[in-house]
C-alpha cells in the first residue's frame, strides 16, 4: 500500500491516494507509530506529565512519547520558545500551568499551519484548587474551580480557531483523579485515527524528497545553471521549492481527513 501511495502521490493522483487510504479499516494503521510531541513552557510540568503517561505507553508500544527539547527564555516578561522543526511529530500535547499565555497561541497556530491536531493539558490542578481554597474558604466549590479553568481555556483555543478544543485538567501526582483517566481514555479511542492521519501526513515529503534526487523532473535545474547561478544557491531554491509543495499536499491531506472525520460524526 505504502508504494501505491507514492506512486499516486507523484502522479499527482492526491484524491485517488487519500481514497484508497481511508478505504482501509482503521485497525489496518495499528501498526504505524505515533510520536507524540509534549509540548510547554519550562515549569508546566512536562516531564513528569509524560512519567504520569507511561502506563498507557505499556498498553501501546507504537505510541512514542517525546519530552519536547523547547526552552524558554524570558522577553519582555514572558516565556518565549525557541524556533524548533515541530513537523518531525506527528501528534501534540500542550501542557500549560496556569493561565494561558501566547506562547500556547503561538503552538497553537503552528500545529494548525500543518494540519495536525492536539489536545490542551492544564496541569497542576491539585494546588489551583488549594489556592483557591484559601482565597474563598467560604465560596469554595471544587466542581466550580475545575469548571471556570476548563472553560476558560477552552475560550482561549476557540479565539485562535480552535474547533471543539480538547482541554483536560489533570495533576501529575495523582493520575486516577481530575481528568487524567478521561485523558487516556480519548487518547486510547482517537488512535487509530491519529496513526492514519500520521500515515497519510508522513508520505508527502518522502515522496517528494525522492523526486528531489532526480534532477530530470526539474527542467529548470539546467536552465540555471546554463545561466550561472551557483549550485548552492539552485538547492536551495529547489529545496525551498520542495518544502512549499511538502507544504501544500499536507494541507490538502488535513482537510481530507477532517472532512472524513465531520462525515463519520
Amino acid at each position: 500500500m505504502v508504494e501505491d501511495f507514492e506512486v499516486a502521490i507523484s502522479q499527482g493522483q492526491l484524491a485517488g491516494a487519500v481514497s484508497h487510504v481511508l478505504a482501509k479499516p482503521l485497525p489496518f494503521f495499528n501498526s504505524t507509530p505515533l510520536h507524540i510531541a509534549v509540548v510547554g513552557e519550562p515549569g508546566s510540568g512536562k516531564s513528569s506529565f509524560i512519567n504520569a503517561m507511561l502506563g498507557l505507553r505499556a498498553d501501546d508500544p507504537q505510541v512514542i512519547l517525546w519530552d519536547h527539547p523547547r526552552r524558554g527564555t524570558p522577553t519582555f516578561g514572558e516565556d518565549k520558545f525557541e524556533k524548533v522543526d515541530l513537523n518531525h511529530f506527528d501528534f501534540f500535547i500542550i501542557v500549560g500551568s496556569q493561565r494561558f499565555r501566547s506562547t500556547h497561541s503561538d503552538l497553537v497556530r503552528e500545529i494548525q499551519d500543518m494540519g495536525k491536531s492536539f489536545y490542551f493539558v492544564r496541569t497542576k490542578a491539585d494546588l489551583d484548587l488549594s489556592a483557591a481554597k484559601r482565597q474563598q474558604p467560604s465560596d469554595y466549590n471544587e466542581k466550580k474551580v475545575l469548571l471556570h479553568i476548563q472553560e476558560d481555556c477552552k475560550e482561549c483555543l476557540v479565539r485562535e480557531g480552535v474547533r471543539d478544543p480538547q482541554v483536560f485538567i489533570v495533576s501529575n501526582w495523582e493520575a486516577d483523579c481530575f481528568d487524567f483517566p478521561l485523558l487516556q481514555e480519548t487518547l486510547k479511542n482517537d488512535l487509530l485515527r491519529l496513526k492514519r492521519q500520521a500515515f497519510l501526513l508522513r508520505f508527502p515529503s518522502i515522496c517528494l524528497a525522492y523526486e528531489y534526487h532526480h534532477w530530470e523532473h526539474f527542467p529548470i535545474f539546467g536552465f540555471l545553471l546554463s545561466g550561472g547561478i551557483s549550485l548552492l544557491r539552485t538547492y536551495f531554491m529547489l529545496q525551498k521549492c520542495i518544502s512549499g509543495a511538502v507544504d501544500d499536499t499536507q494541507r490538502v491531506l488535513a482537510k481530507a481527513l477532517e472532512a472524513e472525520g465531520e462525515k463519520s460524526i
